[in-house]
């Protein structure tokens, strides 16, 4: 088993900035990952030269022409097109999840936690849902599923109840990994891509697929995993997800304290 990650820079700018904070959360996350795996990582040319300028370095260093060449706006497909050239089990980690041991290989398909939301085509459960919660369904899975369902096979049911983040997914099974992807971007153009947003093509629409094969899938955690306690039970997850890093006034006493732990020089 090996970690990958993915990456390319885009002549925009993200929500999250890729800024010091950016770059010291992705070294730890690196290095935590060389603990227990060799690491690789999936880029364009840019991306790695950018990587290594600020001081994060892999076992292995691939530069994709798929990611080369990609000329979307689909800050996901850099993810997709690693998994795509994948041919033996791997771990594939977003640079803002830290990896705390070596993982239990259970499930053909592991994520790392679901994200619980309701996804019915005719009706979306408001109850006790913030506006912003709300929105964010809205934008990412409902609308685009309901622009698009017309694409997808009649054997095509959705799980109204769950969508998997993928900060961390364990594959045991790369060629039909690949061959999933390969279905789902035939049915969208370039254009129709760049439109869902980075999460439905990535995880929303893999995890369906894959549950509607009856593929053996499963959570490395429960929910959302990023604890406010800076102390010993930080670190008793198997990974931590520091999605909100950008805002998290506790960031950096974080990446410190994990760092110190873990003997990593920042």
């Amino acid at each position: 088993m090996k970690v990958i990650y993915a990456f390319k820079q885009y002549n925009k700018e993200h929500y999250k900035p890729f800024d010091d904070t950016f770059f010291k959360l992705a070294k730890l996350s690196v290095e935590l990952s060389k603990k227990y795996y060799k690491t690789e990582f999936y880029c364009d040319l840019e991306s790695k030269i950018l990587f290594e300028a600020n001081g994060v370095f892999f076992d292995k260093v691939v530069v994709s022409d798929k990611i080369e060449s990609y000329s979307g706006s689909l800050t996901s497909m850099a993810k997709v097109y690693a998994m795509m050239e994948q041919t033996e089990p791997y771990i594939i980690v977003d640079f803002d999840t830290l990896i705390l041991q070596e993982l239990p290989e259970v499930h053909s398909i592991g994520f790392g936690y679901p994200e619980t939301v309701h996804l019915h085509l005719n009706t979306l459960l408001e109850q006790d849902r913030p506006d912003a919660y709300l929105d964010y369904l809205e934008k990412y899975y409902k609308s685009p599923l309901r622009e698009h369902k017309d694409k997808f096979p009649s054997w095509f049911r959705v799980d109204p109840n769950t969508s998997p983040n993928n900060c961390l997914v364990m594959v045991r099974h790369p060629f039909l990994v690949k061959a999933i992807y390969e279905e789902i971007l035939s049915k969208f153009t370039n254009e129709e891509t760049d439109k869902t947003g980075p999460m439905f093509i990535e995880q929303f629409l893999l995890f369906h697929y894959l549950k509607n094969h009856g593929v053996d899938l499963g959570y490395f955690a429960n929910t959302y995993v990023n604890p406010t306690e800076i102390n010993y039970s930080l670190l008793s997850h198997k990974f931590l997800h520091f999605m909100d890093y950008h805002t998290d006034e506790l960031i950096n006493d974080k990446i410190n304290f994990i760092s110190k732990i873990y003997n990593i020089n920042e």
